[in-house]
């Protein structure tokens, strides 16, 4: 098996992921770069190329207990790699899912240098410049109890992401 691209991340409800679609069309109607509905996420973990064997340890890794409500109110942009994001609230639960997680893969990878954690769900990519105020103040409310590996595939012109693995909430 070639290596894959790899990340642990949060998928939202179908329904938080319409919410956030119909919203970002009333909020920012001229916008252009608009990241496809199914793949509307938040990263937790960025693995990078792992290959099968890091798969196979990664993927028999310790549930950890989890249960978010998660709260999103703002928009952000960063510069690079160009994208504006949903900024969601930074709560204790989440601060403590996300280093869990990142001690549990560091004990059986080298990570790359994890860049401070803002947990954010990128909406549009290709933005050149911090979006202006949303016409609709974005606010969301939503709950999550379990947290996937996910592989990137790219596509045509687009990546897709895919969960090929899950942790329920234990």
């Amino acid at each position: 098996m070639e290596k894959m691209r790899a990340f642990i991340g949060l998928e939202p409800s179908p329904q938080t992921k319409i919410s956030i679609a119909n919203w970002r069309e009333r909020a920012y109607p001229q916008l252009r770069g608009e990241i496809p509905i199914e793949n509307l996420h938040l990263t937790l973990c960025f693995l990078g190329n792992i290959d099968e064997q890091q798969l196979e340890e990664i993927t028999q890794l310790d549930s950890i207990a989890t249960y978010l409500q998660l709260n999103s109110q703002e928009v952000g942009y960063f510069a690079k790699p160009a994208i504006g994001f949903l900024a969601v609230e930074l709560t204790s639960q989440l601060a403590q899912l996300q280093a869990q997680l990142v001690k549990q893969i560091s004990s059986l990878m080298r990570l790359r240098k994890q860049s401070q954690f803002v947990p954010h769900i990128s909406f549009c990519r290709d933005v050149d410049s911090p979006l202006p105020a949303p016409a609709v103040a974005p606010d969301f409310q939503f709950e999550m109890d379990a947290y996937h590996l996910y592989e990137s595939l790219p596509g045509k012109g687009r990546v897709h992401y895919r969960i090929i693995h899950t942790w329920n909430r234990i």
